[in-house]
């Protein structure tokens, strides 16, 4: 954690001061001091709350930003109205999963396809990635390889525009 040398200074003082000043430290305990100190600098406290969860904070972001974002949120997937229950990746064959934000129609036919056969999904997500083809459909006949994630991010852009 980086603190204002200002802030160390002024914590490190006032710590100092109040052992200075309560010799009975050692009968109550850390946490019931911590509290006693907490409640007796109030306003140094206000300024370190922020700076921690400040430091925090941009730590989850560095952290969240080097993994990507978990799975369970979906983040992307929810962003397009009536697309909500897509599976996050799917199985492309022999054993390949992708990213359906990443997979290109072929790919999300041959998906589709293995549904049918081994019939392992529910009938929502079969629906579901029917729409998803029906969609991408008027954007291949110019870019053959677009993936899901590309036409979304067109579609949402088109929503944006007519708003």
């Amino acid at each position: 954690m980086k603190l204002k040398h200002e802030l160390k200074d002024a914590l490190t003082q006032a710590l100092d001061e109040f052992f200075l000043a309560n010799d009975d430290f050692e009968i109550w305990g850390a946490t019931y001091c911590a509290k006693r100190f907490y409640d007796s600098h109030a306003e140094l406290m206000e300024q370190l709350a922020k700076a921690w969860a400040l430091d925090r904070l941009s730590t989850l972001f560095r952290h969240r930003r080097q993994r990507g974002w978990p799975t369970h949120i979906k983040r992307e997937q929810l962003i397009l109205p009536g697309f909500e229950n897509l599976p996050y990746n799917i199985s492309i064959g022999s054993g390949n999963v992708k990213r359906l934000n990443n997979a290109t129609v072929p790919q999300i036919r041959r998906h589709l396809e293995m549904l049918r056969r081994y019939q392992s999904k529910e009938v929502l997500e079969i629906g579901q990635l029917q729409a998803v083809l029906e969609l991408m459909k008027k954007y291949t006949s110019k870019t053959p390889r677009i993936t899901w994630g590309e036409v979304k991010r067109k579609e949402i852009e088109a929503q944006t525009r007519s708003l």
